[in-house]
């Protein structure tokens, strides 16, 4: 049911009257007997519609609502005709038998067309938004002009046949114009993709609305795209900077395993020179050559047991260059790879620091071992051992 009036007497008439007929904003045809003539002339005439009539032969001319409260349209090409730029506050469309009211949600489900052209319209409102000027032609068209390297001007002009949903028109307002974050870098973004959608077919200085239209979805996509770039180059410098200081935290880490544990490597062949010059000969278990061995070998646990250490700090280094590789490919996936050769470099740099280690651990070893051969050889420690080799 049409609550206004003057649509729904329109719309019953435009309807019923035989041999209708339309002439630019008037209808014309017979009323059908069993109805009122003069009750629906009177009607009309109330509502400023009757344009003529005649009872003998029972036809009247009716005037089509044409208010912006108001507006009734045979199609929706008439409602564009004459609201191409703003939407009436109630319209009805006779040959898609369809009622609309702003702010009002319809009874009956909103056909495509009609969607597309509300999208159109909310569209128009955002580029009259982005252009720099904007000025309404010697033909009557309203003209946007757009400056991104040179001069773009969009009449807005577009064809009832070409208007279909603008999908994306809802999150392109919440996330681009709505949205203050980045708003420069997104109007030159927009303003950069909207002229390489226009010019993607053929390259002019002039451009209807309904270039863009047809294009909307790549539009779209090019806006998308080109956001995620700048994103991405922005997350970029930021983490780029990030990595580097984690980078130089972690190199240092591993350089700190190896010194902690240098000055201790050289007393290793020292340690063994000492025990090899100062054992006595000819009494393996002399006093001296006890003290000795007992030395060396409480220097070997504590360099083993330091080595141990450094080996488990190797194992957190790795715990936490992981982790860290971890949240950059998660919390920045688009540009994770870019930061991949240098985690590579600090997984490269910490085998190798593992290599040192476990030499270290072999040098201290080899020493230990070492030490124990030159104490055997200073008596009579072997001679049981080289006996048996003897009999065999």
């Amino acid at each position: 049911m049409i609550p206004n009036e003057s649509l729904r007497l329109t719309a019953e008439l435009y309807g019923e009257l035989q041999g209708c007929t339309v002439d630019d904003r008037c209808f014309y045809g017979l009323l059908p007997e069993g109805k009122d003539f003069g009750a629906v002339e009177a009607d009309l005439d109330r509502l400023e519609l009757l344009e003529s009539s005649n009872p003998q032969t029972r036809q009247l001319d009716v005037r089509m609502p044409g208010r912006p409260g108001a507006f009734f349209a045979v199609d929706l090409a008439g409602l564009i005709k004459a609201h191409k730029l703003d939407c009436p506050r109630r319209f009805y469309i006779a040959g898609l038998n369809y009622y609309h009211e702003r702010d009002t949600e319809s009874a009956t489900e909103t056909p495509d067309p009609i969607r597309g052209y509300l999208d159109t319209l909310q569209l128009i409102t955002v580029l009259k938004g982005l252009a720099e000027h904007e000025y309404v032609a010697s033909d009557g068209q309203q003209n946007l002009v757009f400056l991104k390297g040179r001069k773009v001007t969009l009449v807005l002009d577009y064809d009832a046949d070409i208007l279909k949903p603008l999908e994306g028109l809802p999150d392109f307002k919440q996330h681009f114009i709505d949205s203050k974050q980045h708003q420069e870098q997104k109007l030159t973004i927009i303003k950069t993709a909207l002229i390489e959608v226009l010019e993607a077919k053929h390259s002019s200085s002039t451009y209807r609305l309904s270039n863009l239209l047809e294009q909307f979805d790549v539009f779209i996509q090019n806006v998308t795209q080109g956001y995620e770039l700048y994103v991405s180059e922005f997350s970029f410098k930021k983490v780029r900077h990030e990595v580097e200081k984690e980078k130089l935290e972690f190199i240092f880490k591993l350089n700190k395993v190896f010194s902690d544990i240098q000055n201790q490597l050289l007393a290793v062949p020292l340690a063994l020179v000492l025990v090899g010059s100062q054992m006595e000969p000819g009494d393996t278990f002399s006093t001296k050559n006890l003290f000795m061995v007992a030395g060396m070998l409480a220097f070997t646990v504590f360099m083993d047991l330091l080595i141990r250490n450094q080996k488990n700090t190797l194992d957190a280094i790795e715990d936490e260059v992981n982790h860290q590789w971890y949240k950059i490919e998660h919390e920045h996936k688009a540009i994770a790879n870019r930061f991949s050769d240098i985690y590579d470099k600090i997984k490269t740099r910490l085998k190798h620091q593992r290599c040192l280690v476990r030499i270290v651990d072999a040098v201290v070893s080899l020493s230990f071992i070492g030490s124990i051969a030159v104490w055997g050889s200073t008596g009579t420690f072997f001679d049981p051992l080289v006996a048996l080799i003897g009999l065999c």
